[in-house]
């Protein structure tokens, strides 16, 4: 049985005993109070066992979570369960209906098995429970016929009368106004949802039971319930009306459950973010809440075979701390920091990267959580953490990027994200460039000079797409899709195309290091953000995401529509201007065209970058 494991749980137990003469229970530390109640009164007729013997077969019950077995040598698995995400390919019965008791009892009356009134009413608790006395959505004829057969067997409807009663309880109460911390009330989508946050030092199983009494639920479409304890939160949602899905909105979290009773256990994840998140998903947006979603992707790597001297110039021409290091296969094998390099460099320019990376290090995987990224960075120091799919390095998460993520997750709910009202025309071109971005796997954007336009209020003819993943491959389908003709250019991973009066531009994603002042710079596949970064200055390195599930979202990570409202011309780096000394005109011509002018430090940094004399090395093809 789970911590915190309820009656259901014990009842489809004990049906465990009765139906596996070798069978024992491995009781938790802590039941619901109804459930420990039983336990006692029943003590005498369960099998229980404290320590578990080397090699065993492992029956879970009510539950499917593996997690805690991962290190014993179990052998079979046999799992009885209603909850309908409970893993395939098992021993034993996975089915939806209202109590897990109910399935161990088919079974039993399935091999005939005899049992007594006592074992009747233990298994008869769980279904009662579980169904609500059969009232609750989610009951089904099977539990009913289940019962049925328990009340032939001799069940005693005194007893179990006894155990489910209804009213609170003086210690109820008393648990209700010392943990019960908020009480929200939100109107969504013709739905009423209620959530409450309750803060307890232990975790107490029978506060669900407790709530579902209270008067606040009695109007609700469906509840959740966020509880703290310790370094562990609890969020359980239960759905009170057909009309509402628990079950998908936890899914989100990583739980599962009924689409009427749901829940997720979290580790080190503050009760109040959790209500924020929460509140974020059933208001029908997209949190950023797994590692793919803050993850820098395609990852940058460098080779185990290069030298400490090219390792330290690939970091240092584009501002990375660190990387990770694959072999000639592109395995990962290790993580390089700038800060190891720098101190060997002197003695050690000729070695190779693979003599000083750090060779023990964390990966996360995809679907992973980002607060499994927080707990890797906090517990052993690390600053990056490459990111694994299917073996394969696909990314890298940063200290930066958690900071992001956690901030957009603790901040006030009204101010987490900007919605853009784009002009009807170009929504309507936006939507079917998402539509291919999700039909093709990919993320598209709008970005750059078109975003700033469509927030200072102008005429938009010219609109700028990237795309995580293939931009030319993008741009092939908008174009049939219109049927217009598409003007590619493979070279630089661009296409153009005209659909109407607009004039598309389509790209992927990059990130740009330039060899030397005013040269061309060299670009390779990268996320948003690095594409982001490599713009001239704030106000042009906004993006708004056209995916159906975001749509009109403002990526903004720089500032720039602040600066925008401010009037401000902004470089991203220091370095900006030495970099691409083109920028400097820009700068210019961008001050005099909005009537803009240039922030203390990029007024700074020009005034260095001349000094210079970096302008003699403007390409004269860029000007």
């Amino acid at each position: 049985l789970e911590e915190g494991a309820d009656l259901d749980a014990l009842s489809t137990a004990y049906g465990v005993l009765l139906l596996y003469d070798d069978a024992y229970l491995l009781k938790p530390s802590l039941l619901s109070r109804k459930a420990s109640e039983v336990f006692k009164r029943f003590r005498d007729r369960f099998r229980v066992v404290e320590e578990l013997p080397q090699k065993f077969d492992l029956v879970l019950v009510d539950s499917h979570n593996l997690q805690d077995y991962k290190s014993f040598q179990v052998e079979e698995i046999y799992i009885y369960d209603h909850h309908p995400k409970a893993p395939k390919g098992f021993k034993g019965k996975v089915d939806m209906v209202g109590s897990a008791t109910t399935l161990i009892v088919e079974e039993l009356q399935r091999l005939n098995k005899r049992i007594s009134p006592e074992d009747a009413t233990i298994l008869a608790f769980g279904i009662y429970e579980d169904t609500g006395n059969l009232s609750y959505e989610g009951t089904t004829e099977r539990d009913a016929l289940a019962l049925a057969w328990l009340l032939k067997m001799g069940a005693s409807l005194r007893t179990i009368r006894e155990y489910l009663r209804e009213s609170l309880s003086r210690d109820e109460i008393d648990f209700l106004a010392k943990s019960l911390t908020a009480v929200e009330k939100l109107f969504l989508n013709d739905s009423k949802i209620t959530i409450f946050v309750l803060k307890s030092e232990d975790y107490n199983p029978e506060f669900l039971q407790v709530i579902y009494r209270l008067e606040d639920i009695k109007d609700s479409d469906a509840f959740f319930v966020i509880v703290s304890a310790g370094s562990k939160t609890y969020l359980f949602g239960r759905g009170l009306k057909d009309k509402f899905d628990t079950s998908k909105v936890l899914e989100v979290f990583g739980g599962g459950g009924h689409s009427f009773a749901s829940a997720v256990k979290l580790e080190n994840v503050e009760a109040e973010r959790v209500k924020t998140i929460l509140v974020q998903v059933l208001k029908g947006e997209n949190p950023a809440i797994k590692v793919k979603d803050i993850m820098n992707t395609p990852a940058f790597a460098v080779k185990e075979d290069l030298t400490v001297e090219q390792a330290l110039f690939e970091l240092t021409k584009r501002n990375y701390a660190g990387a990770p290091v694959v072999d000639e296969k592109g395995r990962l094998v290790g993580v390089v920091y700038k800060k190891v390099l720098l101190k060997v460099h002197k003695l050690f320019p000729s070695r190779q990267v693979k003599d000083f990376m750090q060779s023990d290090f964390h990966t996360l995987s995809t679907e992973d959580f980002i607060w499994d990224a927080e707990k890797i960075l906090s517990t052993f120091g690390e600053k990056l953490i490459p990111v694994l799919e299917n073996g394969k390095l696909v990314g890298v998460v940063t200290r930066l990027d958690l900071m992001q993520a956690i901030r957009k997750q603790t901040q006030p709910l009204k101010s987490l994200h900007k919605k853009v009202k784009l002009p009807s025309k170009v929504e309507e071109i936006a939507k079917k460039v998402g539509e291919v971005c999700k039909e093709l796997g990919f993320r598209g954007y709008l970005v750059g000079g078109v975003v700033r336009d469509i927030l200072m209020g102008k005429n938009i003819w010219d609109l700028d797409f990237v795309i995580e993943g293939n931009g030319l491959e993008v741009a092939k389908k908008v174009a049939e899709l219109y049927g217009v003709n598409i003007h590619p250019f493979p070279q630089f991973g661009t296409a153009h195309l005209k659909v109407g009066d607009f004039k598309l531009e389509f790209a992927t994603t990059r990130r740009e290091t330039y060899p030397h002042p005013g040269a061309y710079p060299e670009v390779e596949p990268a996320s948003i953000k690095e594409d982001l970064l490599r713009r001239d200055f704030t106000i042009n390195a906004m993006a708004i995401s056209v995916m159906e599930e975001d749509f009109g979202t403002l990526i903004d990570y720089f500032g720039g529509l602040r600066d925008l409202k401010s009037k401000l011309i902004r470089i991203l780096h220091p370095l900006s201007f030495v970099e691409d000394p083109v920028r400097i005109l820009r700068a210019l011509r961008f001050a005099g065209k909005f009537d803009f002018k240039l922030s203390k430090s990029t007024e700074k940094a020009l005034k260095n970058a001349l000094a210079l004399g970096v302008i003699k090395h403007a390409s004269k093809g860029r000007l």
